[in-house]
């Protein structure tokens, strides 16, 4: 709002907000929402917390700004650090990960990116915004299974896909990624938007998934099981004479990383990030 004529009314904003006086504060906004319009005020509100000590400003953010602009511009923060990251040489979903709490960081990754945030926010960032996971997911099931499962994985996925059509690729990739972020807590989509995000039909293929679209596919129960340093073997069915089942070693590894569900969760709250690739 620089440059119109409004520093009083600033100036009236700044002043309601110090005394922290929220039926007062709202009685003002509401009083110059019959002189200018709601983007006019919207600005001139964001210009006055923009001048206050970040004490003043957080009580504001939370308390005046509307849901769904909060919303708007922690979102925008968030994607703006993640680019950050990446160009810091962090790995998605290894280093950081977005998720509707805000940023989970690695140690190394916070460490990298407290510099950028303005001195007087970084405490509030450290404690508020920002979850540091001191031990990743990837570390606890890697030590468990003792081989690079997320490596071994991700080599797999690129040997399996030129195999597969789209919509088996749809059902292979949606298994992989829906199990085990389920089981594990390791957010497999983030880490293949990370690797694969620039690739055409990846994208594709993410589509698919998402619309619900998707052809019978069972090849992601061995490379799972090959990722988490087996071998799927079959064993003939006793109760089935037509039919087999998995070897008990290889059951067990694939419980250790795969718990099935229908929920499309994981991957709708990765959609922005491919989003924000495009």
């Amino acid at each position: 709002m620089k440059g119109f004529g409004y520093s009083q009314e600033k100036r009236a904003i700044v002043q309601v907000i110090q005394k922290r006086n929220l039926k007062e504060a709202e009685k003002l906004l509401n009083r110059l929402e019959r002189q200018i319009s709601g983007e006019q005020l919207l600005s001139l509100l964001m210009e006055a917390i923009s001048t206050l000590p970040v004490e003043d400003a957080t009580w504001a953010a939370e308390n005046l700004i509307p849901d769904e602009v909060y919303d708007n511009i922690n979102e925008q923060v968030s994607m703006m650090l993640y680019q950050s990251l990446i160009d810091k040489g962090f790995r998605p979903g290894r280093d950081f990960r977005v998720t509707e709490a805000g940023l989970i960081l690695s140690p190394a990754a916070h460490a990298a990116i407290l510099p950028d945030v303005p001195a007087e926010y970084q405490e509030i960032f450290t404690t508020e915004m920002v979850t540091i996971q001191t031990e990743s997911a990837i570390d606890v099931l890697e030590a468990e299974l003792g081989v690079p499962f997320v490596d071994n994985l991700i080599q797999r996925i690129e040997q399996r896909l030129p195999t597969l059509n789209d919509l088996q690729a749809s059902m292979y990739l949606f298994n992989i990624c829906e199990g085990v972020e389920t089981r594990t807590d390791i957010p497999i989509m983030e880490i293949l938007i990370g690797h694969f995000g620039e690739d055409q039909r990846f994208n594709l293929i993410f589509d698919l998934i998402q619309r619900g679209e998707s052809a019978e596919n069972s090849d992601w129960i061995s490379d799972l099981v090959a990722s988490a340093g087996g071998e799927a073997e079959l064993m003939p069915d006793p109760d089935d004479p037509t039919g087999c089942h998995l070897s008990p070693k290889a059951s067990q590894l694939l419980d250790q990383v795969y718990q099935g569900s229908r929920s499309l969760e994981p991957l709708i709250q990765a959609s922005h990030l491919l989003d924000e690739r495009a």
